[in-house]
């Protein structure tokens, strides 16, 4: 079965990954192991709340006996058996869950919730059949929107800091909505669909982000196409090369990798010579520096040394233009804080954004007004860097 979770290895790895992955290779899974139990937190947490309410202490409970559990038998995920999580992990992934559900903004359905569940569909993107595509999603339910419309919502939960409110467009986000929708009549069939609601909790940030999109939007189609052209291009088992490189790093099942490079088998070695050549380069780079400051140096048709320049600061007349442009009150105090604060990033952007819509000669000529080019001089190479 292709899912989204493929698709991704696919996206940070090389083909061979796929048949390590359906190999049954093994991979560490410690570093996911917060997250796991964060996931089987919630979970037990959301079931449990289906037609009752519950207090605080009945969530601590909860999220000890899943902290007992992952710790000392595993669980099972999708028929295969799971060994036993880090104690220290499973208490981190319990207190990212416990923490959030505190929190202002978190919120689980009472009734109707769908937890881990694995929805699957045909080549037609309907249930049944041979299957095509599928996934699991960490929280499905139905609410109703601000104006009485149905919203069929998918949730992920992330525990990652940089998962922010971009990941919605995601494959993987998208697929979950396709594969919602596919289930939607038979999941809730006393219920209108109107608007998919792709919804992703950030953990750790204690953050949730959110889109909503009609069930008759064209993108809908869009997305399936896409994502079938994604499956269509995956490579026959005996067709996939590995690609060793870069990307190896990224890839759960490098350990059980046989063409794996020396420097991803060994990454802590990696690390050390890293650091070694960051060391190397930096006191190089304070002997060139020295070497280059009166005059520049001359390498294989590049320069290095202190590059003439200029750079763009705001005038004396900026504070009192833009003053004037967004009817800042005549306070001398006020005047000299913007005088102290304002760069010419910022003078650009209130530029913009005052004369939205407006003939670009007259920003072209406030812009001229308010910012003065001053000669600068910055140490580096010019031209290209030598091979």
């Amino acid at each position: 079965m292709i899912s989204s979770s493929t698709l991704g290895l696919l996206a940070r790895a090389c083909p061979h990954a796929l048949t390590l992955q359906e190999d049954g290779a093994p991979y560490p899974r410690d570093h996911f192991a917060a997250g796991t139990a964060a996931h089987v937190v919630l979970e037990e947490v959301t079931i449990l709340g289906q037609g009752a309410t519950l207090t605080d202490d009945d969530r601590s409970r909860a999220a000890a006996r899943v902290v007992a559990e992952l710790s000392t038998v595993g669980r099972s995920f999708r028929g295969d058996p799971q060994p036993p999580l880090p104690l220290d992990a499973a208490l981190e992934g319990a207190d990212l869950a416990l923490d959030w559900l505190r929190s202002d903004d978190a919120w689980l359905p009472s009734e109707g919730a769908h937890v881990e569940g694995q929805l699957e569909v045909g080549e037609d993107w309907t249930p049944g059949g041979p299957v095509w595509y599928g996934g699991l999603i960490d929280l499905l339910y139905w609410t109703e929107g601000a104006e009485g419309e149905g919203v069929l919502v998918v949730r992920d939960y992330k525990t990652a800091w940089p998962h922010t409110g971009g990941i919605l467009e995601s494959a993987q986000l998208r697929g979950y909505a396709l594969l919602a929708l596919a289930h939607a009549e038979r999941l809730y069939p006393d219920r209108d669909v109107d608007v998919i609601r792709r919804e992703v909790v950030n953990l750790r940030r204690q953050e949730t982000y959110h889109v909503d999109l009609p069930v008759d939007s064209w993108a809908l189609g869009e997305w399936r196409d896409q994502l079938d052209a994604m499956i269509r291009a995956i490579p026959r088992r005996e067709r996939r090369t590995p690609n060793p490189g870069p990307r190896c790093g990224g890839c759960s099942y490098v350990l059980a990798c046989e063409h794996r490079p020396p420097e991803v088998a060994d990454l802590e070695g990696t690390a050390r010579r890293m650091l070694a050549l960051r060391a190397e380069a930096g006191a190089l780079e304070a002997t060139l520096r020295e070497a280059t400051r009166d005059s520049l140096l001359s390498v294989d048709g590049s320069t290095l040394g202190y590059q003439p320049g200029s750079r763009s600061t705001p005038s004396d007349e900026a504070v009192e233009a833009l003053s004037e442009l967004y009817r800042v009150p005549e306070d001398e105090s006020t005047r000299t804080l913007l005088r102290h604060l304002l760069t010419a990033g910022g003078v650009s952007k209130a530029l913009r954004a005052a004369l939205k819509g407006q003939p670009r000669e007259r920003r072209a000529a406030l812009e001229e007004r308010c910012l003065t080019g001053a000669p600068y001089r910055t140490w580096g190479w010019r031209d290209r860097t030598p091979e």
